[in-house]
């Protein structure tokens, strides 16, 4: 071989590890643009993950507010209808004790025109001379002794005129 035929296969070796070499770097440079496209893709589904983790958060956030909302909306709708009851109830006792109240001053109102009648009636039968009247309907226990003094009255004052009577009858006699 001569040395032409030398540095031409020198050449050609240097050519083809330079191929080789280039090859290579492609091969390293495809080798680090996938692992590249690999890191970003990897944080690019990161990223989605997280993004959909916070809309998750966000969501159950916005559901617990909206629930505790209406929770407290329930409570404080309980709390002024358990206040309108009492307040219903307070008014129905009430107006119970204005109607109790109506219907003793009622029955105290029938009871005295009943005595005042009674009494009316009895001082009728005095007045005509009629002694021996006697009010006979009993009056309410608070004035049932007015109804006995009155009698009593009657009767008393019939036996006075009656000895009274009797002693004009012996004066004249």
């Amino acid at each position: 071989m001569c040395s032409s035929d030398l540095e031409m296969a020198k050449s050609v070796e240097i050519f083809r590890l330079g191929l080789i070499e280039r090859a290579e770097a492609r091969e390293r440079e495809e080798a680090l643009k996938a692992d590249a496209e690999a890191a970003r893709q990897a944080e690019a589904e990161r990223e989605r993950r997280e993004e959909i983790a916070a809309r998750q958060r966000e969501e159950d956030e916005r559901k617990a507010a909206e629930a505790a909302k209406a929770a407290e909306e329930a409570r404080i709708r309980e709390a002024e209808e358990a206040e309108h009851r009492r307040e219903q109830a307070a008014r129905e006792a009430e107006e119970a004790a204005k109607a109790a109240e109506a219907a003793r001053i009622k029955a105290e109102a029938e009871a005295q025109a009943l005595i005042v009648s009674a009494l009316g009636e009895g001082l009728e039968h005095l007045s005509a001379g009629d002694l021996t009247y006697q009010i006979t309907q009993p009056f309410p226990a608070a004035f049932e002794g007015l109804r006995q003094n009155f009698n009593s009255a009657m009767a008393g004052l019939e036996d006075t005129i009656a000895v009274i009577v009797s002693a004009a009858g012996t004066v004249r006699g």
